[in-house]
């Protein structure tokens, strides 16, 4: 594993803890400990359970796109531990670590980086295009963050269209391997990318990594709704509102956060989904805290977690693979 993407870790693990800490003194501070001490320990691990369910099937996904550039499925183990390993890196500016599946599959593989790189950029954007679709709802109910909708919507068809165009992107490719810092192999590397995000983009491949982001986000959106009326049974809104409300705020905290260069959204994600639950469910500030919190350490730090027990367990493994072979 490189040292870099160790590196990366340290700052974002210890930034996310402080803001969860901060977000303790948003409100009354003991209302908000007890409402944390107090919640069920069960529906918590329930919680755990199901959002985990979400990370299966987008592990589905990753195995469909793999298999489009690869040619050929890798063994399930290896497949999944690559793929649990990258959420160790969600809290990298932009999700950028999680190129890492890219090192790990040519370790594994010896294919290179260039040609599935654009796995993890195909990933992030069909969650993008699926968070899109669940947040329109609520987007009709409040009116509210529709620039950033629009934004969001316009960058995915500029993306498809670029892609797409073959001709174009072309002339571009060539264009820039005469700037004399994109020289070497540049331009193999970047027709290796370009040729693996053009078969991604592909009507089918969107249609059906857009479908599975929406069946694994909506894991999310169910168990934040379940864990936010526990807190705060007093919310007057029907189910069905309610949960088109939670999904809005989830996924547009999602896309903010997504947007702005922070490590995994830190801080960003965290004040939008605190004042969108104020702002739209009426939640005292503690509780708001409070849910947060709980969504965050569900979500973000559950993914870490398993991130970084998956990638020291692979780690090991490819580690003493490669001393056998030597020998």
């Amino acid at each position: 594993m490189k040292k870099s993407f160790i590196r990366a870790l340290f700052f974002p693990i210890v930034l996310g803890f402080l803001i969860l800490l901060l977000l303790s003194f948003f409100g009354d501070l003991k209302k908000t400990l007890s409402l944390l001490i107090n919640f069920p320990l069960g529906l918590f691990l329930f919680i755990l359970l199901f959002n985990s369910l979400g990370y299966f099937i987008r592990f589905l996904r990753w195995e469909f796109f793999l298999a489009q550039i690869l040619k050929k499925r890798l063994p399930t183990k290896i497949s999944f531990s690559i793929f649990l390993s990258g959420f160790a890196m969600v809290i990298t500016p932009l999700r950028s670590g999680e190129l890492l599946k890219a090192y790990l599959v040519k370790k594994v593989t010896g294919v290179g980086e260039s040609h599935t790189a654009p796995i993890v950029i195909m990933e992030r954007f069909t969650d993008a295009l699926s968070m899109l679709i669940l947040m329109t709802a609520g987007l009709l109910l409040y009116r509210y963050g529709i620039f950033l909708f629009i934004l969001v919507v316009l960058t995915c068809l500029v993306f498809i269209f670029l892609i797409q165009n073959r001709a174009f992107a072309m002339k571009i490719l060539e264009a820039a391997s005469f700037i004399p810092i994109f020289k070497n192999h540049f331009l193999t590397k970047a027709k290796n990318m370009y040729e693996s995000a053009y078969v991604l983009t592909k009507a089918q491949s969107l249609i059906l990594g857009t479908a599975i982001g929406i069946l694994a986000w909506s894991t999310q959106i169910i168990s934040n709704t379940l864990l936010i009326k526990n807190l705060y049974s007093q919310i007057s809104l029907s189910p069905a509102t309610l949960i088109l409300t939670v999904a809005f705020i989830f996924s547009f905290s999602a896309a903010l956060g997504f947007s702005i260069p922070a490590p995994g959204g830190l801080g960003v994600n965290e004040t939008s989904t605190a004042g969108l639950l104020i702002l739209l469910l009426g939640l005292p500030k503690e509780t708001a805290a409070a849910a947060t919190i709980l969504i965050r350490l569900s979500t973000i730090w559950l993914a870490v977690s398993l991130g970084l027990i998956s990638l020291f367990l692979l780690t090991k493994k490819l580690s003493q693979s490669s001393r056998s072979s030597t020998h």
